[in-house]
């Protein structure tokens, strides 16, 4: 989310797109709390400026987890 926000709608606005996945909900429901936990303490101030992501970042806050985009990668 911060890659977006720094360099594609800092540079794009509104016109800059992104990807949420269909199953996001359960893969935060079955994420990791630990790495929620470490990414909350270093982003938690961080401003979101697209507010289209707004409903993203309230489920992960309501999880409490965190999931990483390699957990998409099919082996």
């Amino acid at each position: 989310m911060k890659f977006f926000l720094n360099e594609f709608y800092a540079k794009l606005g509104n016109r800059a797109e992104f990807f949420i996945p269909a199953d996001v909900k359960k893969r935060l429901k079955d994420g990791n709390r630990q790495l929620y936990d470490n990414q909350y303490l270093r982003y938690r101030a961080m401003l979101v400026s697209d507010e289209r992501l707004s409903p993203l970042v309230a489920m992960i806050h309501k999880y409490g987890k965190a999931y990483e985009q390699e957990g998409y990668i099919k082996y």
